[in-house]
């Protein structure tokens, strides 16, 4: 998003092509701030990671990844529905919103034309993965951590 650009959280989401639905996340989703610790902490491990040498590329191979390793984690195959903290800034305020994907251009090509970033973290219909793209200095690491159940 543009600096000083505010825009509220259901229109982040809109505008990345996300339909906001009523839901609550599981009762053993992690909280927002565990959730992003568990992609952030210095003991986070990484799935995936692209080097940003070619920016376009690299993008490119991220959608590519998240499309073939994490999509359908996520959600059941046809249905599309999913969790997300909004991406772009203030998603752990607004807490775990359940969404429903759209067809067509990967998730974080759609976070990024939107937020400048491919940066989002999502976990699973049924609480089951907690999956993420970050923007490092020279990479872009993608996470899949599997939950307990």
């Amino acid at each position: 998003m543009p600096e000083g650009v505010a825009r509220n959280w259901r229109e982040i989401l809109q505008a990345c092509n996300l339909t906001v639905l009523e839901g609550e996340p599981p009762v053993s989703a992690p909280a927002p701030a565990t959730a992003i610790h568990y992609v952030t902490g210095v003991e986070a491990k990484s799935a995936f990671c692209v080097e940003k040498t070619q920016p376009p590329s690299a993008l490119i191979e991220v959608d590519r990844l998240w499309q073939t390793e994490v999509t359908e984690l996520l959600a059941a195959p046809g249905v599309g529905e999913f969790f997300v903290l909004p991406p772009g800034g203030g998603g752990a305020s607004a807490g775990w919103v359940r969404v429903r994907g759209a067809a067509g251009i990967p998730l974080p090509s759609r976070v990024a034309s939107v937020t400048g970033s491919p940066e989002l973290l999502t976990l699973a219909e049924g609480g089951s993965y907690l999956c993420a793209v970050t923007e490092e200095d020279e990479e872009y690491w993608i996470f899949i951590h599997r939950l307990k159940e």
